[in-house]
């Protein structure tokens, strides 16, 4: 089971990269590497952050399929938001966006992320609070 759901991360996370590489692709390379990294580190901190504090009310539903959750929600996350942050990048890049247009749009996928960050953190809760009634 635990490769299995190890296999999944690792495809969703292939998946994610691939889906933003394919909105910059024409940047240089090392522009290419650090813009998904950081993306990357942001979502995966932001993730570990919100079920940080949801197990900070729960302690003992603390597991380890509470990890796999994370490692999961971050691919879909950065699925979600980034290839629209990728391709407004790109054209801001090529001058083709200005850049109130472009602040703009990272604005508005900001909220849109806080919003899906809202929707984790209530679901890590109720998956805490039925495994502690289990238990």
């Amino acid at each position: 089971m635990n490769i299995l759901l190890l296999g999944l991360i690792i495809l969703l996370n292939v998946i994610s990269v691939l889906v933003s590489y394919q909105f910059i692709k024409k940047l240089p390379q090392k522009e290419k590497l650090i813009f998904i990294a950081v993306c990357l580190a942001i979502h995966y901190i932001l993730v570990t952050l919100v079920y940080w504090i949801s197990n900070s009310m729960n302690s003992v539903a603390t597991t380890e399929n509470g990890q796999y959750a994370v490692y999961m929600l971050v691919p879909i996350n950065f699925i979600l938001t980034i290839p629209f942050i990728s391709s407004s990048y790109y054209k801001f890049k090529k001058k083709k966006l200005a850049k109130n247009k472009f602040l703009n749009r990272c604005i508005l996928m900001s909220l849109f992320e806080i919003v899906i960050l809202i929707v984790e953190f209530l679901t890590f809760q109720y998956l805490q609070s039925f495994i502690l009634q289990i238990i």
